[in-house]
């Protein structure tokens, strides 16, 4: 019997192989690829011609990624949230004023992407995708950037820093008025490719934007830091993601901050040798937008990095930046 010749080790045999076995972290990667390839095919046809239009779509695709893999509780609109406020009037307070209707609002910037619970908060105004939302029903926020710069950074935190503000005082208010408490909102962006200047060096890196979010927020006064809503997570597609985190020492002190790490999931091989698996800042903001809502979270799907380890191909721009130094009494995240 005549033997067959070795297989050989060609690329098509292993992507071959890949194809037919069982791979959840790939699968995940695969979700994020699947969107960048579809604005890489839009732009192939319409290049820069009409950046706006370009930018809702790269919004719809996302809402459309997000809507797929929510519990159907919670829908997804771009559009206003409301906050309601104290009323102030310019001479004396009317003598039937009603303090438990006050009927007076401060609207939000226009939010790209907003997730919010349906089913136990209706919004104040929907036509199709577009909302006016209550903030007792607002889960997540995320603003879509089409390209990263120095000035999208800005805008997106600015944006950030807003909604955060006018959230922190619509929550005071209601805790006054005996109201039912909100529930914090995740914040995050995401941005699909980096600037490049004339000679295509990038506009921006890893490492900038986490100092240019301390920048920012140091601007804010200490008294109003205590249970504001910060970016949790800034994203470059396939790239990085900044994150917010708090380091603690034994001591009791802590530091809050900004730290980089790699935008690509990682998974081992049954010999245990790590790969990259494609991109996981997708996965990595839908598992945020889980982890921020009153449903079940099963960290076995959220997650399909299989390293939590920043040193496991570590990105060139890894680090941190702190922005609060001290004890947790101000912390962000602290409820009010």
């Amino acid at each position: 019997m005549k033997e067959r010749d070795p297989v050989p080790d060609s690329e098509s045999r292993r992507d071959y192989v890949a194809s037919r076995s069982r791979d959840y972290t790939r699968y995940t990667s695969l979700v994020g690829e699947g969107l960048s390839s579809k604005v890489d095919l839009l732009a192939q046809v319409l290049g820069d011609v009409h950046e706006p239009s370009l930018g809702r779509y790269k919004e719809r695709l996302l809402a459309d990624a997000i809507s797929s893999f929510i519990p159907s509780r919670y829908e997804v609109a771009t559009g206003f949230v409301l906050f309601p406020r104290t009323r102030l009037f310019a001479g004396e307070v009317p003598s039937h004023f009603n303090y438990l209707n006050s009927s007076d609002f401060e609207p939000s910037r226009q939010c790209d992407i907003l997730v919010f619970d349906a089913s136990h908060y209706p919004p104040v105004f929907r036509d199709g995708d577009f909302a006016v939302l209550r903030p007792e029903s607002v889960r997540a926020v995320i603003e879509v950037k089409g390209t990263l710069s120095p000035k999208s950074i800005a805008d997106a935190v600015d944006h950030a820093v807003d909604f955060g503000t006018k959230w922190r005082t619509c929550a005071a208010f209601y805790r006054a008025s005996h109201n039912e408490p909100l529930h914090r909102p995740f914040l995050a962006a995401m941005a699909w490719r980096m600037g490049v200047d004339r000679i295509g060096r990038p506009l921006t890196n890893g490492r900038r934007i986490r100092e240019q979010l301390v920048r920012r927020y140091s601007k804010v006064p200490k008294s109003d830091v205590r249970g504001l809503p910060v970016v949790e997570h800034f994203f470059l597609h396939r790239q990085f993601e900044v994150m917010a985190l708090t380091y603690e020492s034994k001591g009791g002190s802590w530091s809050f901050g900004f730290m980089t790490q790699r935008g690509q999931a990682v998974r081992f091989s049954a010999g245990g040798q790590p790969a990259l698996a494609g991109d996981s800042t997708v996965n990595s903001l839908l598992a945020g937008i889980h982890a921020n809502l009153e449903t079940p979270y099963n960290r076995f799907f959220s997650h399909s990095d299989q390293s939590n380890s920043s040193g496991v191909f570590d990105h060139p721009d890894s680090g941190y930046t702190p922005w609060l130094l001290g004890d947790e009494s101000n912390l962000p995240w602290e409820d009010l």
